[in-house]
């Protein structure tokens, strides 16, 4: 607040989404040099902006998913740059693990949180789903969100790892765990 005389934590997300998602899409759609369209688009407001994405709808999705996934999810890490770096290949291995864990994992969260199979009647078990949605939404925003930059390798997602694992291992903790028997009584 005393940096911006607003309460936000960065006051960098209208020039990232600007310089980095819009000038992409207009560069690879156009045809254009960065440089050239970062001149070209430096007077749009944000709805010019967003009325040039809605337009470019496929070139957007596109971009999107080249920024998520061979920008900063299948990528080396920021934290190995430089040459001769023994921990370059580890940290690429790293994060292409983790690219296949999200999508091994994401049908078995939805599962676990939306089934009522385990729905327990405990409240601390209620909580834990609850702490278990929370975490997975808070990664998975800032996964989606990081689709608006590009070329920052893996340093925007390197902070939602202790979330993924810990939802990750409570969500398998709660499949494997056993379920309370069901109220149904037999009559013999």
């Amino acid at each position: 607040m005393l940096a911006t005389g607003k309460p936000t934590i960065s006051a960098i997300g209208s020039y990232t989404f600007k310089n980095y998602l819009v000038a992409d899409v207009y560069l690879r759609t156009e045809g254009t040099e960065w440089r050239e369209t970062m001149e070209l688009i430096k007077d749009w407001n944000l709805q010019q902006q967003l009325t040039y994405l809605w337009e470019h709808q496929r070139m957007t999705i596109l971009t999107v998913r080249g920024h998520l996934i061979d920008s900063n999810l299948l990528t080396g890490s920021f934290f190995t740059l430089g040459d001769g770096n023994r921990m370059k290949e580890f940290a690429s291995n790293m994060n292409a693990f983790a690219a296949y864990t999200h999508l091994l994992m994401l049908p078995l969260v939805l599962y676990y949180l939306l089934s009522t199979k385990y729905k327990r009647s405990s409240p601390a078990d209620r909580e834990n789903k609850e702490l278990i949605a929370l975490l997975y939404v808070c990664f998975v925003l800032q996964f989606l969100t990081s689709g608006i930059s590009t070329g920052q390798d893996d340093r925007l997602l390197i902070t939602g790892l202790p979330l993924w694992i810990i939802a990750y291992i409570s969500v398998l903790k709660g499949i494997v765990a056993p379920q309370p028997a069901s109220d149904v009584s037999v009559t013999n």
